[in-house]
């Protein structure tokens, strides 16, 4: 009991340091299988429905014959080849001969062709299955050598029935973390396809995410920087102007009111039209948990660069007529509604009429609120919703 007490303060940590890790899952199973008397351990992962086995952090386990049970070996391997009925229930301990007996393995091409060879014995050896649902079965196995004196499992078997409930826990926590970060792979890809610069402040308002056009323009160096989490400008009233948008979205959190933000040209040292920043508050309630969940997204557009939409989605969400969905994109790039006027060919008059018939279909009254509404719904439209989720730590 002395022995196994010692293992499991040694265990325990190197055990809830994986989720997440797979090289502390590789150091967990590696000392794991030392602790068990084994001389190679692993994990199982097999998907009874597509007949698919995959072994990961694995210990002693030779990247030849990894590969040979992936590409052949698996289909052989009699255990998976059980109707799941038969196989271990989830939180369960035992020894391989409880499933099938040790004399009938020894007979299969599985054992003379891939267990022996790598100086391996199933007798004796262990099974832990801390997970199985429909369909999925998940166990660590410990294997023993073939040479070896084997002075029994019975500690080894202790040892892992006291280890069941903590690695129930630290595999539930693996496979959230492993969901919650290809949600964050997936949405960084999707953010950085966006037709324009994106960047997002924690609730402190230090950078916290930028997509690539963002990364290209605060590269550049062309009026607009991060610097120490922070953006700033080339010219130090505008860096303030900058902060006071900034603020002005943050406080909008904070009080309730009706601020959005705003909106702001930066100068650019290159002489090219001044960058358009528009600061919007992003906001998620207060939970009992975590408390509330804030930040602001700040949206950088280069009016010297066309704002890449879909031909018609401006028209298909907001019913805008085709003359008004170009002059709606030419407002969203800052062009004056006379330059808008020359660029049309069309007369002042026709364009304050498409202003008004933009302002009453999207339902805004200004110029810098219609630039909001559309770039935000922009956002929705490309499959998007900007969440605080992005600045929880």
């Amino acid at each position: 009991m002395e022995d196994i007490q010692k293992n499991l303060q040694h265990l325990l940590p190197l055990l809830y340091c994986a989720p997440g890790d797979e090289q502390r899952w590789n150091l967990f199973i590696e000392e794991l299988t030392k602790a068990t008397g084994a001389v190679q351990g692993l994990f199982v992962h097999h998907d009874s429905q597509r007949k698919n086995t995959e072994l990961s952090s694995g210990f002693n386990l030779d990247d030849d014959w990894a590969r040979a049970y992936s590409e052949h070996f698996q289909f052989l391997n009699p255990y998976l080849n059980l109707h799941p009925s038969q196989l271990p229930e989830r939180g369960t301990v035992g020894v391989l001969h409880e499933v099938i007996p040790d004399k009938l393995v020894e007979k299969t091409k599985f054992y003379s062709d891939y267990v022996a060879p790598q100086g391996l014995t199933v007798r004796n050896s262990i099974r832990v299955t801390p997970n199985q649902s429909p369909g999925n079965y998940t166990s660590i196995a410990l294997h023993r050598s073939i040479n070896g004196n084997d002075k029994g499992p019975e500690t080894a078997l202790e040892l892992c029935r006291i280890l069941m409930p903590h690695l129930k826990v630290a595999l539930e926590l693996h496979n959230r973390l492993v969901n919650f970060d290809s949600r964050i792979t997936l949405l960084e890809g999707a953010l950085d396809r966006l037709s324009f610069a994106l960047i997002l402040l924690d609730q402190n308002l230090n950078i916290r995410f930028i997509n690539d056009r963002a990364e290209t323009i605060l590269s550049a160096y062309d009026g607009l920087a991060a610097c120490n989490g922070r953006l700033k400008t080339r010219m130090p009233a505008q860096t303030i102007a900058l902060d006071k948008i900034i603020q002005g979205a943050a406080g909008t959190i904070r009080d309730g009111s009706n601020r959005k933000g705003g909106l702001l040209k930066i100068t650019r040292r290159s002489g090219k039209l001044p960058y358009e920043v528009l600061a919007t508050p992003l906001y998620k309630q207060d939970t009992h948990l975590v408390g509330s969940r804030r930040g602001v997204a700040l949206i950088v557009t280069d009016p010297e660069k066309d704002f890449e939409t879909p031909t018609g989605l401006l028209r298909q969400r907001y019913g805008l007529t085709q003359a008004e969905e170009r002059v709606a994109l030419l407002l969203i790039q800052g062009v004056e509604a006379k330059e808008i006027s020359a660029q049309l060919q069309v007369t002042r008059e026709t364009i304050k009429s498409h202003l008004k018939s933009i302002f009453r279909k999207t339902g805004t009254r200004r110029q810098g609120e219609l630039i909001s509404c559309i770039l935000n719904r922009h956002i929705a439209l490309a499959g998007l919703e900007l969440k605080s989720s992005w600045f929880q730590t």
